[in-house]
């Protein structure tokens, strides 16, 4: 209480309360606790002013030691002090105003902060009662404060609305350790350690609300939680999509890429539809964006050089530069499944990283989990190379694309891809780590053949097409059905490379299939890429006897009855239109498995039994020469024709 006013004054910073601004602590780490926005933005550390709470304490005054100190140390900062000294300090302010760099507007503003804390010339004037309340100590305090003092997460707005206990809080960590860290470990370990909750922070409350967000997605008991955590998730990503200065965090960063890697089952069954299985992947996307958004504001990039000047402890560089090349992984390995262009430049091309730059990455003695995260890493850096190298090689504009198309130069390019990644698989097939682990990147592997060979394929499609304009519809289909199954699609200069695509393909869904739907498929980022792909091969007459449809047919039904399997709402609705992309044909005729297949004549309806029926004016060369890019399914395709 003020002996003026009678009122209830609230806590500032020493440096606020001197410099009688307002003292905002809830901005800027915990909460009621230094540092304020204002000590944080200026690089200044000030401790709180102390309370006055409890009587008068005009009758308390400090003892004449602690004051002599006090008047000593105000003497030095005076204008009153000698010249000597005090141009010595002026001194030293210019130096560091000229070792501050100048590239910007934010870097003039950094220095008009630095210049008008330090500034020795600034007068500061305290009343009295200024040493009063610096001078009082924690003693001083009521022992009821004392006795019910608070942390961060008492404070967290779900545990405070009793959506979430303690208890609840750390099952839902403990979940996301065991079943998806092992495939991003970004988060810290003393963040999902049994004193994690002790030391959140409220800077950390975005990362938090997203773990928990994902624990509880795929959990039906938790149904109820994950849609109260999704909600609150969303509230907190307006603040970091305005960037609010307690968003400005690594920790931001780490929340929006998990996020990005498991999105809300809520998000996908409120957005998605059965006439549009694209905005996944777009929601992905623009999380990955504002991720790396994130990361340039707090300068996360410069981690990706070696040889940087900082004066930070090496435990933070490499928290930062293992956030960074998370940023670059992910933000490409989502950014072609909707055949976008990449939002980060990512790291110094000079700088390979290897898996001795992470080591809070390798196995622990002392921990349970015994994985060598850091190899991983390295691995599937590699492997993402390759992708990124693929993309803007093959993808780089829709004019180079169909110039290479059409002039058949990206054999070259192919047969390099091929090298390097024969060479991945050599190095890394047997790396030391769980089988859930090393199938994880098995299955990435045989993603990056399939997407650079499905090129190849593609392109003998487009050529087919491409001199052909007939005004007949029907009698156009037919004679390009009747010329890619007469001859065989392998028949075709790009035939080996169309091989390594279909291999890449049966290898990814049985991997896919091989593991535990109900334990592990349930948490691996999907696509149903080479599901669709295998079929529009077989359309387009890749597999010219009945043993080799069969065994695609048999290959595809275990897929879908995996996907059918497993607890998440969104294989449930894949698995189903899969079915109806394999399962859905016009009077059907039944090929036996033990002889070739004839010969389609162009008077009988059999090329149309392995495709879907399209309404209206779409055709099978619609579904056969459209833009085939990685993703859910073709650009253009659309499950409404399948239903049709």
């Amino acid at each position: 209480m003020t002996p003026s006013t009678r009122k209830r004054s609230y806590r500032a910073c020493l440096r606020c309360w001197q410099r009688k601004s307002k003292c905002d602590l809830d901005g800027i780490g915990e909460p009621k606790k230094a540092p304020c926005v204002s000590c944080y933005n200026s690089g200044n550390q000030r401790d709180l002013t102390k309370s006055r709470r409890g009587g008068n304490f005009r009758h308390r005054r400090p003892g004449q030691k602690w004051l002599q100190g006090w008047k000593e140390s105000e003497s030095i900062n005076s204008p009153r002090h000698s010249s000597g000294e005090g141009s010595s300090v002026t001194e030293h302010v210019a130096g560091d105003i000229l070792a501050m760099d100048l590239r910007n507007p934010s870097d003039a503003l950094q220095i008009l902060a630095r210049s008008d804390v330090n500034h020795p010339n600034q007068k500061v004037d305290l009343l009295p009662q200024a040493i009063d309340a610096a001078a009082s100590t924690q003693a001083n305090e009521s022992p009821n404060r004392r006795k019910h003092a608070t942390t961060a997460l008492d404070e967290y707005e779900l545990v405070q609305t009793g959506v979430l206990c303690q208890s609840l809080v750390a099952e839902l960590l403990h979940t996301y350790l065991r079943n998806y860290h092992p495939y991003c470990p970004i988060v810290p370990s003393y963040f999902l350690g049994p004193s994690g909750m002790e030391r959140v922070q409220k800077q950390d409350y975005f990362l938090l609300t997203a773990i928990l967000t994902i624990a509880s997605r795929d959990d039906p008991s938790h149904s109820l939680t994950h849609r109260y955590c999704w909600d609150h998730t969303q509230r907190l990503l307006v603040d970091v999509l305005l960037a609010r200065p307690w968003t400005q965090t690594p920790r931001t960063v780490e929340g929006l890429l998990l996020l990005a890697e498991w999105l809300p089952h809520i998000q996908i069954e409120e957005t998605t539809s059965e006439a549009n299985l694209f905005s996944e992947d777009r929601t992905a996307w623009s999380l990955v964006g504002l991720a790396v958004r994130h990361g340039y504001l707090q300068r996360l990039d410069q981690a990706a050089f070696r040889n940087t000047d900082s004066h930070e402890s090496m435990e933070k560089v490499e928290q930062q530069r293992l956030i960074w090349a998370y940023i670059s992984m992910t933000d490409r390995q989502i950014s072609v499944r909707p055949g976008q262009s990449f939002w980060s430049r990512g790291p110094s091309l000079a700088a390979k990283f290897t898996a001795s730059d992470f080591p809070s990455l390798r196995p622990r003695p002392e921990s349970e989990d015994d994985e060598d995260y850091a190899s991983v890493l390295q691995a599937t850096m590699e492997l993402t190379q390759i992708l990124h190298n693929a993309h803007a090689v093959l993808y780089s504009s829709k004019e180079r694309t169909m110039a290479m198309v059409y002039e058949g130069h990206y054999s070259q390019y192919l047969d390099d891809f091929r090298t390097a990644a024969t060479t991945w698989h050599s190095t890394w097939y047997k790396v030391a780590v769980s089988a859930r682990i090393r199938s994880t990147l098995l299955m990435m592997y045989e993603y990056i053949c399939l997407y650079t060979n499905a090129f190849s394929f593609q392109a003998v499609l487009t050529r087919t097409l491409g001199p052909r304009i007939l005004s007949n519809r029907e009698e156009q289909r037919k004679q390009l059905f009747a010329e890619l199954s007469s001859t065989g699609i392998m028949s075709s200069p790009d035939g080996r490379y169309i091989f390594d695509a279909i291999s890449a393909a049966i290898n990814l869904l049985s991997l896919m299939n091989d593991r535990d739907p109900q334990q592990e498929l349930c948490y691996l980022p999907y696509g149903i890429y080479a599901a669709v792909l295998l079929h529009k091969a077989e359309c387009a007459g890749a597999f010219q006897t009945g043993p080799q449809r069969e065994e695609m047919a048999t290959l595809a039904r275990q897929f879908i009855s995996v996907l059918e399997k497993t607890p998440s709402p969104i294989c449930h609705r894949y698995s189903r239109m899969l079915k109806q992309l394999w399962h859905h044909r016009r009077n059907p005729k039944p090929v036996p498995v033990h002889t070739e297949a004839p010969l389609p004549r162009e008077e009988e309806n059999d090329d149309q039994s392995c495709f879907p029926q399209f309404p209206g004016d779409l055709s099978i060369e619609w579904y056969l020469f459209g833009s085939f890019m990685p993703g859910v399914a073709d650009s253009g395709f659309s499950t409404v024709e399948l239903t049709g």
